[in-house]
């Protein structure tokens, strides 16, 4: 940020993938690797226990200080009403909620029943509200020592990050990461050229135009590629790209 400020660049953040607002999510404390991956101020937006590679439970932290919704879906019957035998045994269950918050057997059970209550009144997303604490950190300990492997998707520029373990091939879990990501802004006359940059060093380009001009290919990557050089990305990047035209952005 401190290199693109000081080419004259615009500098607008932070972002959480479309908004300034980290409204989703929270913030969990106490995990270095995290932290010094992903900076003081990443969000953990769901985790996902998958029982088989179609049937799996869905946590998803809408903000700090709210309930967790957990969900359990089956991929085969998403436009059905859910079949309570889809259901993963209370012995596979039990297991997750009590790793996934800090709670007893004896509430987890009740959490659920309540959402076998919910698939027997007929439901196609069956779900419950959770309103003890997450555990985090017990969670993402327990993923990396279980996975044989785990590897994350591209950000594009947007900051969400996806994560998936796997052991020995399956699919064990899925963790959704958001990370801060900023907007560098060159205005060239008419033109605005943004660049969207995120810690893990995704990125998307924009150029924004007056309404039914175009400008020629070999000007803006060479404006790209000055931004880049001035910031400290490789302009050799700019090559490999494909820009894509709509009425009033490239």
């Amino acid at each position: 940020m401190n290199t693109a400020q000081d080419a004259g660049y615009t500098i607008d953040e932070p972002y959480y993938v479309g908004t300034k607002d980290p409204n989703s999510g929270f913030h969990p404390a106490g995990i270095a690797d995290l932290d010094d991956r992903f900076g003081p101020d990443y969000r953990v937006l769901a985790v996902t226990f998958f029982y088989t590679q179609l049937v799996f439970l869905e946590l998803w932290f809408t903000a700090e200080a709210e309930s967790v919704t957990a969900s359990v879906f089956d991929d085969r019957t998403m436009d059905e009403e859910f079949d309570i035998t889809s259901v993963p045994p209370d012995e596979w269950l039990l297991p997750r909620l009590t790793l996934a918050f800090d709670m007893e057997d004896g509430q987890a059970h009740e959490y659920v029943d309540t959402l076998k209550d919910t698939i027997n009144e007929g439901t196609d997303a069956p779900s419950v509200e959770i309103t003890e604490e997450p555990a985090f950190p017990r969670t993402y300990e327990s993923l990396t020592s279980e996975a044989t492997e785990s590897n994350g998707s591209e950000t594009h520029g947007d900051g969400w990050y996806k994560v998936t373990f796997t052991q020995e091939g399956t699919r064990l879990a899925t963790v959704d990461f958001v990370v801060q990501s900023m907007k560098i802004i060159h205005r060239r006359g008419e033109h605005t050229y943004t660049v969207k940059l995120d810690r893990l060093n995704g990125f998307n380009l924009r150029i924004e135009l007056p309404p039914q001009e175009e400008i020629p290919e070999e000007e803006y990557r060479g404006v790209f590629r000055q931004l880049f050089s001035d910031v400290g990305l490789p302009p050799e990047a700019i090559d490999s790209l494909t820009f894509e035209y709509t009425p009033t952005i490239w």
